[in-house]
């Protein structure tokens, strides 16, 4: 945690503190906190809570966090229509091994057949080593804006609107989750497929099924934000 207090643009003193934020105490509130709590999934650090942790107890109440804005955004990219392990492939497997061995796996096979989420998800294609692979055939789509501004609100709501405008032809199969953390009003850190991979690599998600796309259609998405053993994560897929 790095804590600066200073008047107007001048910094005059810089704290840093080895610890988790939430357990740290202050004196005297920070004008400035510098954070990076980031995961490839936007949200997968739990960054909210601790940005509302951190403007209530430790930020002065003009100061500011860098970032200070946080956008997340999506596109879609095809997936190539290729035999994987699915859910009937599995099940024929199973009964092969039934008369192989003599062993029940009944009830086995109608768990997968009625397992939600999918078990057996289709694999993502290459994502290249240092630029995006896949063909991406949409346009990008705003998912959120976040004002990390003493203030300003940090919900995330759940939504059924998301609208995916196809560009190109082709078998779309993935999204890609990508963002722009705002340093200040000219510069951002991007996890964008369109820039060579960074450190926090791509945040690529198959889609529930494939579906074939012509240049003009608009595919709807949903988006919520999910808590699973105490850790955020972004869910998308089509509506």
């Amino acid at each position: 945690l790095i804590l600066a207090k200073g008047r107007g643009h001048r910094i005059e003193r810089i704290e840093l503190r080895r610890a988790n934020s939430r357990d740290v105490s202050v004196d005297e509130r920070a004008d400035v906190i510098i954070h990076e709590v980031l995961g490839v999934d936007p949200f997968g650090e739990n960054i909210l809570p601790f940005i509302e942790d951190a403007r209530e107890r430790l930020l002065a109440p003009n100061g500011i966090l860098i970032p200070s804005a946080l956008e997340v955004f999506c596109l879609g990219f095809e997936v190539e229509d290729r035999p994987y392990l699915d859910r009937e492939r599995a099940c024929a497997a199973l009964e092969e091994i039934d008369g192989l061995y003599g062993i029940d796996f009944g009830a086995f096979r109608r768990y997968i057949n009625k397992a939600e989420p999918d078990p057996f998800t289709r694999p993502l294609p290459d994502l290249g080593l240092r630029q995006f692979a896949p063909r991406i055939l949409t346009d990008k789509t705003e998912l959120y804006r976040l004002d990390f501004a003493p203030g300003s609100s940090l919900a995330v709501e759940p939504r059924n609107d998301v609208r995916l405008r196809i560009n190109h032809s082709g078998t779309l199969g993935g999204v890609v989750v990508y963002f722009r953390a705002h340093l200040d009003d000219d510069t951002f850190l991007s996890t964008s497929p369109y820039v060579p991979r960074t450190s926090w690599g791509w945040n690529a998600r198959v889609l529930s099924k494939l579906v074939a796309v012509q240049p003009g259609q608009e595919i709807l998405l949903v988006s919520e934000l999910r808590t699973t053993a105490g850790a955020q994560n972004l869910y998308i897929d089509l509506a």
